[in-house]
């Protein structure tokens, strides 16, 4: 897995061409469809700033030992997506662009020892706090592509596009009763798993 200290890198490159994309948008546009069933590109740029702001809020608990949450609850996450998806396109961009900066600034500084204090995501998973930085990179790249403009999946870093393949491959091994067997190839890196 990539280094917190690597990750904000990207991160913050990644985060860079979100914004230049998401430049000019138009109130239809931004109400339009996403690739994802049922949301619109509002509720993708929506939820890339709650997932920034619960992001941070993680990023907190392990800067200073005292339990915060990811989200209040999955019901609550659902309801924060759904109030902010119908903003004009200004304020969607604005809270992205407010957010990833407060994200990027609480990543920044973050004492060695935190990295390695373990946190609870809103599902549960009980990681150390290395996996935030990555975790929201993986977000803002796959996100990018969801909101259907220019971005697609062969703009994201060949060592990124491995790596979601590998994870994949992983979750879908995992003793999963109901997923049939599933062979993945890298059409343009040679993996298969």
């Amino acid at each position: 897995m990539i280094s917190p200290e690597a990750a904000s890198r990207e991160l913050a490159a990644a985060t860079e061409q979100l914004l230049r994309d998401l430049e000019g948008l138009s109130d239809a546009q931004v109400a339009g469809p996403s690739l994802l069933p049922g949301w619109t590109r509002g509720h993708v740029l929506t939820h890339l700033a709650r997932n920034a702001e619960g992001s941070t809020r993680l990023l907190g608990w392990a800067r200073t030992g005292v339990p915060s949450y990811e989200y209040e609850s999955l019901e609550a996450r659902a309801a924060a997506i759904e109030a902010g998806a119908d903003r004009p396109a200004a304020a969607l961009i604005q809270d992205v662009r407010q957010t990833a900066d407060a994200f990027a600034a609480a990543a920044t500084g973050m004492p060695p020892e935190a990295w390695r204090r373990v946190v609870r995501y809103t599902a549960g998973q009980e990681p150390r706090a290395d996996v935030i930085v990555p975790s929201r990179l993986a977000e803002v790249f796959i996100h990018h592509v969801d909101l259907d403009l220019r971005y697609r999946p062969r703009d994201w870093p060949a060592w990124f596009a491995n790596d979601v393949l590998s994870r994949t491959a992983e979750a879908l091994s995992e003793g999963r009763t109901m997923t049939p067997p599933v062979r993945l190839a890298g059409t343009d890196t040679g993996n298969v798993l």
